[in-house]
C-alpha cells in the first residue's frame, strides 16, 4: 500500500471507516518478510536492491514495529532472512558465507530477544559448511532446520547450543 503500514480506523459520526491511519512510512525500496513477533508488534528488514557483492559482512537492521503506537526499535544483524518460532524472539538466518573472507565472524543463525535485547549466535561451522534456509519448532519443542544446498532437514547433534538458543529444555 504505497510503502507505508495502515491502521484501521474506527468511523465516527460522518465519517468513513478504513485504513487512513499511517503508522509508519517504509524508508528503502522495499521490505522482506513481515513476521509478527508479539501481540500488536512486527519484525521486517528493509532491503536495498543492488547490494554489492563485498567480501565483507554486510550489515543491515530489523525494525520492530508497533503497529498501535508507531513505535520502532531497530536491531543490527548480519544480513539474512528473518523469521520467529516462539513469541518474542527474532531469528536471522545468515548468509553469504559463500563470499565472506572471515566465516568465523558470521554466524549462521542469529536469535533476538525484543524484549531483553539478548543475542544469540550459532556458529558457523557448526552444522557443518551449509547455510540455513529455514527453522522449524514442531509441537513437541523439537527444533529443526532445512539447510540451503542439499534441502534436507536437519537436526544438529549439539542439542545443549540449540536448546539455549531457543529456551527449549
Amino acid at each position: 500500500m504505497q510503502g507505508k503500514f495502515y491502521r484501521w480506523q474506527q468511523g465516527k459520526f460522518l465519517k468513513k471507516e478504513g485504513f487512513k491511519t499511517v503508522v509508519y512510512t517504509i524508508k528503502t525500496q522495499t521490505i522482506g518478510e513481515i513476521i509478527p513477533v508479539r501481540d500488536g508488534e512486527v519484525a521486517f528488514i528493509e532491503r536495498n536492491y543492488g547490494m554489492p557483492r563485498s567480501s565483507e559482512i554486510r550489515m543491515t537492521e530489523i525494525t520492530l514495529l508497533n503497529v498501535e503506537t508507531g513505535a520502532v526499535r531497530k536491531f543490527p544483524c548480519p544480513v539474512g532472512n528473518l523469521t520467529s518460532v516462539e513469541e518474542g524472539k527474532l531469528l536471522v538466518l545468515c548468509t553469504g558465507h559463500d563470499i565472506v573472507k572471515n566465516k568465523k565472524r558470521l554466524p549462521i543463525l542469529l536469535s533476538i530477544d525484543v524484549q531483553s535485547g539478548e543475542r544469540l549466535e550459532l556458529p558457523f561451522g557448526s552444522m557443518g559448511p551449509l547455510e540455513l534456509l529455514d527453522v522449524y519448532k514442531t509441537p513437541e519443542g523439537r527444533i529443526v532446520f532445512r539447510t540451503l544446498g542439499d534441502d534436507r532437514a536437519y537436526y544438529p547433534e549439539n542439542v545443549e547450543m540449540i536448546n539455549s538458543i531457543f529456551g527449549v529444555s
